[in-house]
């Protein structure tokens, strides 16, 4: 299996996102923003886990992830942009870690 460089850098892109754009942090209201927070650590690691399922389903994304697409449009309302902050944010942390 091919190494990905985004599972030790989820949590550190996430955290990132939250303290560049503290906007992000109204779909948290009950998270510890602290450095180092077990619901950051929890949730950057679900996004490591949708990265590699992503990765692995690269023939079909939109099956692979519309469960997760659903949830986060019609549920969870997250608007758009927050996943293009996210994108940025970890492709920082990635250059950042492998330059």
């Amino acid at each position: 299996m091919a190494p990905r460089p985004w599972r030790g850098c989820s949590c550190e892109a996430v955290e990132r996102m939250f303290l560049g754009f503290p906007t992000t942090k109204t779909y948290f209201p009950h998270f510890d923003f602290t450095h180092g927070s077990e619901q950051i650590k929890a949730h950057g690691k679900k996004v490591s886990e949708a990265l590699t399922k992503a990765v692995g389903h690269l023939d079909d994304l939109p099956g692979a992830l519309s469960t997760l697409s659903d949830l986060h449009a019609h549920k969870l309302r997250v608007d758009p942009v927050n996943f293009k902050l996210l994108s940025h944010c970890l492709l920082v942390t990635l250059a950042n870690h492998h330059p």
